[in-house]
Formats: structure tokens, sequence, C-alpha cells
């Protein structure tokens, strides 16, 4: 193996360790939504803004005021479409990005791209057996610092999750 692949190899792996260990070093807490029962990891760096006055969820503001994680949950997925999928491609539609990037497995679904200067991440995980609720993580980050953001993103994204079916007889 040519020596520059190796010093290559090092770089770039020292660097994945270093975006882990940055996301790691991070002081995290968790956020649930009494109504709806989402929840997710919350970075230190966020502070809580005014929770919802419908009490769906709630909004974290980076202290530099450059990033905003929005988590909540609504019954939106039977209120504008058929089924969940039918949601995805009408919230694809309605969402104020260019979008860059899609995924979906069965219950899940996200949508990333870019609105200025800012990327914007979305990920959407259904709940109840009708898949009535949809529970979701907005995360707008400047593009600059796409870098600082991605092992961040990556975590609260994994955190997102719900209470199940217990939250799906509440009003």
């Amino acid at each position: 193996m040519p020596i520059w692949y190796a010093r290559a190899f090092v770089v770039f792996f020292g660097l994945l360790a270093l975006q882990c260990a940055q996301a790691h070093a991070v002081d995290w807490k968790r956020y649930e939504n009494p109504r709806f029962g989402t929840g997710i990891m919350v970075p230190s760096g966020f502070v809580a803004e005014m929770p919802s006055v419908n009490g769906d969820g709630a909004s974290f503001l980076s202290f530099d005021g450059r990033a905003r994680i929005a988590v909540y949950a609504s019954r939106a997925p039977l209120v504008v479409a058929v089924d969940f999928d039918g949601y995805r491609e009408w919230l694809s539609a309605e969402v104020d990005i260019a979008i860059s990037y899609r995924a979906h497995g069965r219950g899940w679904f996200v949508i990333s791209g870019r609105k200025g200067k800012d990327i914007t991440y979305i990920k959407v995980v259904a709940g109840c057996a009708d898949r009535s609720v949809a529970h979701h993580v907005r995360i707008s980050y400047p593009a600059d610092e796409k870098q600082k953001y991605d092992p961040i993103v990556s975590r609260v994204a994994r955190s997102l999750h719900h209470a199940g079916e217990a939250a799906c007889h509440q009003q």
C-alpha cells in the first residue's frame, strides 16, 4: 500500500473520531413532551424557548442563536393525507427547503436540504398503531458549520422516540 493511502486513512479516521468525540463531549439532557410522549436528547449548548401553546412540543436555540432544534408531534398524517406515506409526500411538497436528501423506511422518513445559508434536517416517526400521530424533529443550523453539527444532528435524530400507544388516545 502506498504511504499516501496510509496517511489519508489516518487523517480520515482521525477526523471522524474527532467529530464523534465532539458529540459525546457535550452534556445531553432528555426532553419529553407530556402530551404525545415525543422525546429527544438535547445538547447542553441549547436552551429551551417558550413552549408551544397547545402543548405539542418545544424548541431549543443554540447559545449563539444560529441553530435551532424543534421537537413536536401532531395528528396531521390523517388530516392532510390518507396514510403515513401520503403524509411524507405532502410534507416534502410543503417544506420550505431545497431538498437534497430523502430517506424512508417503514414508519419513518427523513428530509434534508438548504434554505439560504442554513441546512435543515427533518426526521418524522409514525406513532400509534394506525400511524395517526407523527413525531417530528427539525434541526436547522448554518451550512458553514456542517462539520460541527453533523454528529449532533445524528445523535438527536437517533434519539427521537415516542411513548407508544399510551399517548395515542390523548387529545
